[in-house]
């Protein structure tokens, strides 16, 4: 009856058939659990269509586990490390065929899992080689100004959990003492110095790598506090590197303080073949080092990125034999020394430096090897550099050095430096007998610097450089022609070396120049350099004479009459920051 009182019976349109034949919707699965020993992974198959009878199979790093074939798996000791996964397949009850259906567990099983300093301690005093330890995220505790903690155990695995915040801070020092211990995705803030102990006593630093075989990756160091309360006459570092074939890579350092004596990363050399040598330190990101107090002047002469060997005596004697490789270094602001070299035998190659300050600085020890390295000057800073080095057998070959500054007399693109030759560990390096001295000194461009080569005077006399030069490209420009954009190269000397002739000094006859290709507003300051009497086999040009061709990124490659001089910047990377640091994964192309 409608609302006006009529009566009605209509009939609708017949719709249909019925379809009595079920539809599908895909099943899923998940697994539930802590990946701890001891504790139980569940298996959770979610279905519309219904899951009555399933299937399971639990496998450890895509290994079948025999017999674990319910939908609950009880971890035991013979799973810690692995990465654990499910397979399910099963008839759904509307008779769909699903699966096989896959699942992994966000973390690798852990043999124990800490949730603060107590727990930590507690953790590494009980741990037994082949432990994983898994770092979560605080809870009834902190990590926030802890005692000193050692890993005595060989092959141990200490990582944080996928979803974990923490952030180790404050005076704290972990020593990781043991063989072939994989430390992978930590996170430290806000550090500061902790007197006493192995953390002192081995070099005044946050984390002490004091074992054979580490690997340290992932991590974050975030900042160093502020204030720090380490008495002002003692270094600070945020790792020391101790022991044979440690690995440093793909790490995030941050925020260290310049304006104090310390390093990121300090590494001990010495003289005996087994112990301190042999470590690598690759793909690491270091960015945003600042003087606090924002005054140049403040900035510490001892605070660097990286610090190679840490004595100028008897210990520099040593071959450190370190690799410092495709690193990235940004706005870092050193005094003098982004990176200083007190040891032997180290490989600095295929890093980028960018808008920094200081000089990677070979001062103590023999036979270093400095090539493929690309360092970008936002010249605008008379404190930055490119590479210095004593005349002791060193190879310098195939970098980039771009629109530096500098008009300091310690400073400089390619800067000779015989300063350092008055130390103990280099003076009984030159008494050795059967070395070679000789520098070889090829293949790398130098592009609108204020000081491209310069030879330093002091202590010139303890011994004459040998140097072999081959195939270098000096480019100064013009402001109107300049690729820079700026006048650092304008109206300069390619070789300042006034002091050094007039001290006198001398370059050892024996010293070969060829192939070189040198276009400033003069050849060099004192009027009188001529490459050692072999000007003949070397090009000396004007200003804003080079033949060149801008590549890609910005670099000066040169071509046409001067071609085969200075590096071939295709060989070369710029490396940019998401190619280095925490998570990434890139390396160089062969």
């Amino acid at each position: 009856t409608d609302d006006d009182g009529y009566p009605e019976a209509p009939t609708s349109a017949a719709v249909g058939p019925i379809n009595t034949t079920a539809t599908n919707v895909p099943g899923s699965l998940a697994i539930s659990g802590t990946t701890l020993i001891g504790e139980d992974l569940t298996a959770v198959v979610t279905d519309a269509n219904g899951a009555t009878i399933v299937s399971y199979q639990w496998q450890a790093d895509g290994t079948d586990i025999l017999g674990a074939t319910n939908a609950v798996f009880t971890l035991t000791s013979a799973e810690v490390g692995a990465t654990l996964s499910v397979s399910a397949a099963y008839t759904d009850d509307d008779g769909f065929t699903e699966g096989p259906l896959i699942a992994t567990a966000a973390d690798i099983v852990y043999s124990a899992i800490v949730t603060g300093e107590a727990s930590l301690l507690a953790a590494a005093a009980a741990a037994t080689d082949g432990d994983v330890i898994g770092i979560d995220s605080p809870m009834g505790d902190d990590y926030a100004d802890m005692a000193e903690v050692e890993f005595s155990a060989n092959d141990l695995t200490i990582q944080l959990l996928s979803n974990s915040t923490a952030v180790i801070t404050g005076a704290t020092c972990v020593v990781l003492s043991g063989n072939n211990i994989v430390v992978d995705g930590l996170r430290f803030d806000d550090l500061d110095w902790i007197g006493g102990g192995t953390c002192d006593s081995s070099g005044d630093a946050s984390v002490i790598l004091d074992g054979d075989g580490i690997t340290r990756r992932n991590s974050e160091f975030l900042g160093e506090a502020i204030p720090r309360t380490a008495p002002s006459g003692d270094p600070y570092h945020f790792v020391s590197l101790r022991g044979v074939g440690n690995i440093i890579e793909r790490n995030l350092f941050q925020d260290k303080d310049m304006d104090n004596e310390g390093a990121a990363i300090t590494a001990f050399a010495n003289t005996d073949p087994a112990s301190n040598n042999n470590h690598t330190i690759q793909y690491n990101l270091f960015r945003d080092f600042p003087g606090r107090s924002n005054i140049s002047g403040n900035r510490d002469s001892t605070a660097h990125a990286l610090q190679l060997g840490r004595t100028t005596g008897s210990d520099a004697q040593g071959d450190g034999l370190f690799v410092v490789q495709y690193n990235r270094f940004e706005a870092i602001q050193s005094e003098r020394r982004l990176m200083r070299v007190q040891s032997g035998g180290n490989t600095i190659r295929g890093n980028t430096v960018d808008d920094s300050l200081g000089l990677i600085a070979l001062e103590d020890g023999y036979a270093n090897t400095v090539t493929g390295n690309v360092i970008l000057s936002a010249g605008d800073d008379g404190d930055d550099g490119g590479i210095s080095f004593a005349p002791l057998g060193h190879t310098i070959t195939g970098n980039y050095i771009n629109t530096l500054r500098t008009t300091s007399s310690q400073r400089g693109g390619l800067l000779i430096n015989p300063d350092p030759l008055s130390g103990s560990g280099n003076g009984a390096i030159l008494g050795t007998a059967g070395l070679d001295f000789t520098v070889t000194i090829a293949n790398n461009s130098i592009v609108n610097a204020r000081r491209a080569i310069i030879f330093e005077d002091a202590d010139c006399a303890v011994f004459a450089p040998i140097l072999d030069v081959d195939d270098n490209f000096v480019v100064n420009q013009s402001s109107a022609l300049s690729i820079n954009s700026n006048t650092n190269g304008e109206g300069r000397d390619a070789v300042t070396d006034n002091d050094f002739v007039t001290e006198p000094c001398s370059i050892d006859p024996t010293s070969d120049f060829d192939g070189n290709r040198f276009y400033s507003a003069s050849l060099s300051q004192s009027g009188t350099f001529d490459f050692n009497g072999a000007a003949v086999d070397n090009v000396s040009g004007p200003e804003d004479g080079a033949t060149f061709a801008v590549d890609g990124n910005g670099l000066a490659n040169a071509s046409g009459a001067d071609a085969g001089a200075g590096v071939d910047t295709s060989t070369l990377v710029v490396i940019d920051d998401t190619q280095v640091g925490p998570g990434s994964t890139w390396t160089p192309s062969p």
